[in-house]
């Protein structure tokens, strides 16, 4: 069992704990898990900031830009991964681009483009790792500007509910022609069967 919150954690992310998708077992277990970067893009960083104000440790994989905003909590990518409190991470998911190498534990959050819209490939530890790369070869760069934003604020969201085990275990959602979002239905996995 994973140590209680704090009160200054309880009083900092007491709008996630409110939220029955999340409550405080959830709020441990996004401070518990660390989330690997592997990219540069508008869309990731946006995603990365997300993550990082809501509670979970991020660890560069790559070198950051300077430029630009940052917000939140960042791991050097050479020493281990910690918590905000300074405990290990329990796990480490990872957050990439379209082409990134996902490896290691879930969950796995890509981002890029499909069809010249943003996209979002999702997987938990139950989704089929088959599946998984098929969808995500077919992500291009994500685009940059307002959609990139929305998209990173996306990705940020479906990597938190993986973690505190909400919604599907895989998975695309993908920008709409009037920039909402859509979950894009696939064929069945195969290889479950």
């Amino acid at each position: 069992m994973t140590a209680a919150l704090t009160e200054e954690e309880i009083h900092r992310y007491s709008r996630q704990i409110l939220l029955g998708a999340v409550g405080g077992e959830g709020q441990r277990a996004l401070l518990r898990t660390c989330a690997r970067v592997r990219g540069t893009s508008q869309a990731l960083m946006t995603a990365a900031a997300y993550l990082a104000a809501g509670g979970t440790p991020l660890k560069w994989i790559e070198t950051h830009p300077s430029g630009g905003f940052w917000v939140g909590v960042a791991t050097d990518a050479s020493a281990g991964s910690q918590s905000s409190a300074g405990e290990p991470c329990l796990s480490e998911g990872l957050l990439g681009e379209g082409g990134a190498v996902f490896a290691g534990s879930a969950p796995w959050v890509a981002l890029g483009s499909r069809g010249g819209v943003g996209a979002v490939v999702f997987r938990g530890e139950e989704g089929c790792l088959p599946c998984f790369a098929a969808r995500v070869s077919e992500l291009g760069p994500p685009a940059e500007g307002a959609p990139a934003t929305a998209l990173g604020a996306l990705a940020a969201l479906l990597f938190q509910r993986l973690l505190v085990q909400r919604g599907p275990a895989l998975g695309v959602v993908q920008q709409d022609a009037l920039g909402g979002f859509a979950t894009v239905s696939g064929a069945p996995c195969e290889h479950s069967r």
